[in-house]
């Protein structure tokens, strides 16, 4: 790992190490380094980038429910870590909540982009959405 100012790794070599942990299925050992890397401060986008690797890896040891915590921020306005997400409620055995969202956030997308099958269908496509984030709201506490 390269170092910084005063022998000490600068947060820009703790996330290329983790990244090249993350790439040869190094997962728990990246982890660490992602954590130190976020502790020392990166730009908002290298922050995005670690935290949402951080949350896949953590989903991958076995830690899904951290994974979504760390996540869950992110989720609202970022894609990918709303997938991530997603899988990490999967591996939380919240089947409905993951699919609820995942429905919810497909359905929001094809009404933006005014799809011509969707479109007769939205009204009773989002209430039949919303009931199953409702039966996932039962189940769990949102």
């Amino acid at each position: 790992m390269s170092q910084g100012e005063g022998d000490q790794p600068d947060a820009h070599a703790y996330l290329r190490e983790a990244l090249r942990l993350d790439r040869a299925s190094r997962e728990g050992e990246a982890i660490g380094h992602y954590r130190k890397a976020l502790a020392l401060g990166l730009s908002m986008e290298e922050q995005v980038l670690a935290t949402i690797c951080l949350g896949s890896s953590l989903r991958n040891v076995g830690e899904a429910e951290e994974s979504h915590r760390l996540l869950a921020p992110l989720a609202a306005s970022n894609n990918a870590a709303f997938l991530f997400q997603a899988l990490a409620l999967y591996d939380c055995r919240e089947y409905r909540r993951a699919s609820g969202l995942l429905m919810e956030r497909l359905l929001a997308l094809l009404v933006e982009r005014d799809d011509p099958d969707v479109r007769p269908f939205a009204r009773p496509l989002a209430r039949y959405v919303e009931r199953v984030l409702d039966d996932a709201r039962g189940d769990v506490n949102l």
